[in-house]
């Protein structure tokens, strides 16, 4: 049962996003302190795995780049979504196999422009030496990482009984279409997108940072609601970051250009609908 969402302020104020990547998240205020967690069913982090770097309080929105961020080899199917423990919960890279250095960023619990919401991390199943694997809606220094994930303490994300299985939202650019799955039950059919542009819209599996509103910055969006993405185009305008979104635009107004990389729904049921189904933490799969 769908249980949240996240919309921004009309009075926030977003990014340009007229040319590559269609949905920007409003500037983070003054991140709080993390809470103390208990130890997790993966035990405490191994200070023996840790090569260099001092966590830090820093939010890892998408507007920040995390060197040494990864793309990730786990399955759709591995990705569960748990609770982040305190405000945020310490990112780490793996600079060699059973060795990871501190990034100075924290995953936040929830969106600093709707902090009312809960952001599960989503894990990817994949643990060592006491840190778990997630999906993070930064992107990496490596261009070629279009969707990008890191480590954090188990210890700070809630224990593995309480771990969820999210939503699948499936994109498939060559078919024009899009699927969102719980399980076996398909919850809704969308046919009929528009993708591309002079941006291409990027493959890869991400997942849903955020679901906001954005009728001034993002008129084509008709005020509709924008389902943000951890997935990034790979070229940034307008001092975006090239984040992809799913959103309404009018099919009469739509020649490819006006939102470039992301995914555009023409019929505005199918978008509401899809609005009403989702939530942070769902999974999002890309292919051509």
């Amino acid at each position: 049962m769908k249980t949240s969402k996240t919309f921004a302020a009309g009075a926030l104020v977003l990014a340009a996003l007229s040319l590559a990547g269609c949905a920007a998240a409003p500037a983070a205020p003054a991140p709080a302190e993390a809470a103390a967690s208990s130890i997790r069913d993966f035990g405490p982090m191994d200070p023996a795995c840790i090569a260099a770097g001092e966590p830090g309080t820093a939010q890892a929105l998408t507007s920040a780049v995390i060197p040494g961020a990864h793309g990730t080899d786990a399955l759709p199917g591995q990705a569960r979504t748990a609770a982040v423990l305190g405000a945020g919960a310490d990112l780490y890279v793996q600079t060699e196999p059973g060795q990871f250095a501190a990034t100075g960023f924290q995953l936040p619990a929830a969106m600093p422009w709707a902090a009312e919401v809960a952001v599960p991390a989503v894990v990817t199943s994949t643990h060592s030496c006491g840190l778990v694997e997630v999906l993070v809606p930064s992107q990496s220094d490596d261009a070629s990482v279009r969707s990008a994930s890191a480590w954090v303490p188990s210890e700070q994300v809630a224990p593995v009984s309480e771990w969820e299985v999210p939503r699948i939202i499936s994109v498939d650019i060559s078919d024009a279409s899009l699927s969102v799955t719980e399980g076996d039950a398909e919850l809704l059919a969308i046919d009929g997108l528009v993708t591309g542009g002079d941006v291409a819209t990027p493959t890869g599996l991400g997942y849903v940072v955020s679901e906001y509103e954005d009728a001034e910055q993002q008129p084509w969006t008709g005020g509709e609601s924008i389902t943000l993405t951890s997935l990034h185009a790979d070229t940034s305008f307008s001092g975006n970051s090239g984040e992809i979104g799913v959103h309404w635009m009018d099919p009469a107004a739509d020649d490819g250009s006006g939102s470039n990389g992301c995914v555009r729904v023409g019929d505005l049921d199918q978008v509401r609908a899809l609005e009403s189904v989702v939530s942070p933490g769902d999974i999002v799969i890309i292919t051509e």
